[in-house]
């Protein structure tokens, strides 16, 4: 399908709604692709909300599609979609939240920041999701098989 509203690119049809972001994955990139710099942590911050999203949704038994909710744009992200928002730690978080507790598909952001602003320390300004006094050390998730080897490795930073 070409779209003239979206510069005349290949667009999926059930993504209409993604703007920019509606574009086919599964053709050859083109030249005129937007390219977008991200960090490596920004990007897995991003896999990690898909795969949030697409393991709630099953959980849940909800039948809304998780690609387009990660690229139609939400109020939790100031309006803009997830793909986008979720490279950011603040929106990850949010979206962490959201899908953990099972809240609203497109919940206000101060009743997420609320929820997380009780999560903060003193001297801290990342939330403590390992359990681990605030320190995350890339694990947040207590079934990740490599919780061992950052615990090892947390040991060693303290000696």
């Amino acid at each position: 399908m070409v779209d003239t509203t979206n510069g005349g690119r290949t667009v999926c049809p059930q993504y209409a709604a993604a703007g920019s972001w509606g574009l086919d994955p599964l053709i050859h990139d083109d030249a005129d692709d937007e390219f977008v710099e991200l960090s490596k942590r920004q990007l897995v911050r991003i896999a990690l909300i898909a795969t949030e999203v697409g393991a709630r949704f099953q959980r849940d038994g909800n039948t809304h599609d998780p690609m387009a909710w990660m690229l139609v744009p939400r109020r939790m992200f100031a309006g803009r979609p997830a793909i986008e928002a979720c490279g950011e730690q603040a929106h990850c978080l949010r979206s962490v939240v959201v899908h953990g507790l099972g809240l609203g598909l497109d919940v206000e952001a101060e009743v997420i920041d609320a929820l997380l602003s009780s999560n903060f320390d003193d001297d801290e300004t990342t939330p403590d999701l390992t359990g681990m006094g605030g320190r995350n050390v890339g694990c947040v998730r207590d079934h990740c098989p490599q919780s061992a080897k950052h615990e090892f490795a947390l040991a060693e930073d303290q000696s």
